[in-house]
């Protein structure tokens, strides 16, 4: 039994977390992420792995500045030198769901954005007749969401709620 679970477990294909790989994963994983407990960080090869480690190394960030404590809270900023004694305190409310119908962007689940490395950063995209229409009409359902946000701006309001009308205004737009 335990020589079939080896089996499949070496025969299963992972993908290589390298930006722009589409190489199959060998057994190479991040050491570092092992020692933080962070699962799944798999590379086709040293090299592989060396040209990431600039934003492969936003993970470990993250992780640690997750670690919560007893209360659930966590800080987001580790490393930043607080002078006061004011303190962040996530989460201020639960994670706000967004629905399957709504396409979701390639870093919704990591926070790395694969396809912004893709981009040549020194060309301009020309947006054709179609290409014009789709960015007129996401600019306008973009100013609906910042006006509606807006019209419920007032003192004591909070950011948390704030965040909150303009989740349910962009919901809505789908």
């Amino acid at each position: 039994m335990a020589e079939n679970a080896t089996e499949l477990s070496s025969t299963a294909k992972r993908k290589c977390l390298g930006a722009d790989c589409e190489n199959d994963a060998e057994a190479l994983q991040c050491p570092s992420c092992l020692k933080i407990g962070i699962t799944g960080s798999y590379f086709c090869s040293q090299d592989c792995f060396k040209k990431n480690w600039s934003q492969h190394i936003t993970l470990h960030k993250t992780a640690q500045g997750k670690t919560q404590n007893v209360t659930g809270a966590y800080n987001p900023f580790p490393t930043h030198p607080f002078t006061g004694s004011v303190r962040p305190v996530y989460p201020l409310s639960a994670r706000r769901s967004v629905p399957k119908s709504i396409r979701h962007p390639d870093w919704a689940e990591t926070g790395i954005p694969k396809g912004e490395k893709r981009l040549n950063r020194s060309k301009i995209d020309i947006l054709d007749a179609k290409g014009q229409y789709a960015m007129r009409k996401v600019c306008k359902l973009a100013r609906e969401v910042l006006d509606i946000t807006a019209a419920d701006l007032k003192p004591g309001i909070t950011t948390d709620y704030l965040d909150e009308v303009c989740h349910k205004a962009c919901i809505e737009r789908n």
